[in-house]
């Protein structure tokens, strides 16, 4: 079975960045793609895409993968239930009308030109009305073969879709992303009494990528000559994961952290050696996961820190890339997530999501909040 990664929520992916950290540690990349009665695509990939296709790296699936699985969990009673109430959340309000300073700005200025068209076997009768009485697609498109969405609606749409089909795929599939409003949306508790808790892990400039000028061709090289310490370096942080998951205590969890953090180190020195040696230069990226708790017993010691500063831990970490000390760290905090959710963090014995972005002040902020963190905006 592929270790595979579903991204969300466009259909081709726009940061090539993100694409080059995929292929060094995961099987497979995917994204959500209409397909026709063929199952031949019915938008264009990129060349990108296409590429990676034709080498066998990504997967495109259809949103009839939800469809062909109805019966499942009764998955599109729950898909369309949690969207219309996303749709109504101030959080998807602030996504479609963000702050710009002090100021709000006016719609008009927002919205891109052109809306988002989603195939109209692809939406039911009432998430249609929903919309269509919200404002949120032209009306005059509803009887067409597509329907004509508000663009951050149709990325919301796309969003739940992967978040869903996830957990009906073949595959070990998570989803993953570079936009971290829409990983709000998906997964943000609206209030104390409707959450579940989790672990937030943050991994702060530790996964070594390939820097912009190497060729995806060579990094799909250096994957096939170094899959075993590839693979090794990807258990390890399984393997912390799973561990972080089924701990009965925070004593526990730090002490997974600290053997982490020095398992983490050792093994990020060994891929640079191999980076290398192919001569691929490199950059520390970050990664954020979600986990989910599955002890009672620490569930209950959590919940006494309730409206408090909730870090469990955080070390920083030293490694050597291309001859230089590099300094990292790790961090976990404790965050709440929707009760929607509370099936995907029962069933995951490791992460259910996965935010990859670039270190860049302004762009993301690590901060002890009780739930998913929040964006910050880039002035």
């Amino acid at each position: 079975m592929k270790r595979n990664i579903l991204y969300y929520p466009t259909i081709n992916i726009p940061n090539e960045d993100w694409i080059r950290n995929a292929l060094i540690y995961w099987d497979e990349i995917s994204s959500i793609v209409p397909m026709d009665y063929n199952d031949n695509p019915v938008i264009e990939l990129n060349g990108n895409m296409r590429f990676l296709k034709d080498e066998g790296f990504f997967r495109p699936i259809s949103p009839n993968t939800l469809i062909r699985n109805a019966n499942v969990f009764n998955t599109i009673d729950d898909f369309e239930i949690e969207f219309l109430e996303i749709i109504e959340s101030r959080e998807f309000g602030r996504v479609r009308f963000p702050y710009s300073g002090s100021h709000r700005i006016h719609n008009t200025k927002m919205r891109p030109p052109e809306n988002y068209d989603i195939h109209n076997d692809k939406v039911s009768h009432n998430v249609l009305h929903a919309l269509a009485d919200r404002g949120l697609l032209e009306r005059d498109s509803m009887n067409s073969e597509w329907i004509k969405v508000e663009p951050k609606t149709a990325l919301l749409y796309m969003s739940l879709l992967a978040k869903y089909i996830a957990e009906l795929d073949t595959e070990s599939t998570t989803i993953g992303t570079d936009n971290y409003s829409y990983e709000i949306l998906n997964f943000n508790a609206n209030s104390r009494h409707d959450n579940v808790s989790c672990f937030s892990s943050n991994l702060n400039k530790v996964l070594p990528t390939p820097t912009p000028n190497v060729s995806f061709e060579k990094i799909l090289d250096f994957k096939k000559d170094r899959k075993d310490e590839l693979l090794k370096f990807r258990q390890e942080i399984s393997n912390f994961e799973e561990k972080v998951s089924n701990s009965e205590s925070i004593k526990e969890v730090k002490s997974h952290m600290i053997e982490f953090s020095e398992k983490i180190e050792l093994e990020v020195n060994e891929i640079n050696k191999c980076f290398k040696d192919a001569r691929i230069l490199t950059v520390a990226k970050s990664l954020k996961s979600l986990i989910s708790i599955k002890s009672p017993t620490l569930l209950s010691s959590i919940a006494v820190y309730a409206g408090k500063a909730t870090q469990i831990a955080n070390l920083p970490m030293g490694y050597t890339m291309a001859g230089l000390s590099v300094m990292g760290g790790i961090e976990l905090f404790h965050s709440y997530i929707s009760a929607r959710n509370e099936r995907i963090t029962r069933e995951r014995e490791s992460s259910f999501s996965y935010l990859y972005h670039a270190d860049k002040a302004g762009l993301i902020r690590i901060t002890p909040h009780n739930r998913v963190d929040r964006p910050v905006s880039k002035n």
